[in-house]
């Protein structure tokens, strides 16, 4: 029994990552990469979607000598209004190239933002929102 929980435990925590723009490589000048972990995507009794979103601006190994401390990703739970069209902050999680990792809660925060009517800017709507469960 209690291996059956650990081993449930364990695949309810797995990530499940799909890229939906590459992060750059050092050097490169493009904007960070979005990914999306699927294993946490989850559908409220309201229609609320909620995902984890990886915004990855790369290593920048450059930088990294002369400021340990830049962050280097950062992960996002988002709430999404499908139906409406916009996305809500729930928490975000800086992580910086020295290893450190600060976390935010700003679920508290009212403000709830439009989707960009240019969806190269944010991939992750119509991703979250046309996510099926299986």
């Amino acid at each position: 029994m209690a291996l059956t929980l650990l081993l449930i435990s364990n695949a309810v925590s797995a990530e499940a990552w799909v890229t939906l723009r590459r992060p750059p490589e050092p050097g490169e000048s493009v904007p960070a990469g979005i990914l999306v972990d699927t294993a946490s995507i989850e559908i409220l009794a309201t229609g609320i979607r909620l995902a984890r979103i990886k915004l990855d601006s790369g290593r920048r190994r450059d930088m990294d000598k002369s400021a340990p401390n830049i962050i280097s990703f950062m992960i996002f739970v988002n709430s999404y209004d499908c139906e409406k069209q916009m996305t809500h902050h729930e928490s975000l999680e800086a992580h910086h190239t020295d290893g450190s990792v600060h976390h935010i809660d700003v679920s508290k925060n009212p403000t709830w933002y439009p989707a960009p009517s240019n969806r190269a800017a944010d991939l992750t709507v119509d991703f979250v929102c046309g996510w099926k469960p299986k």
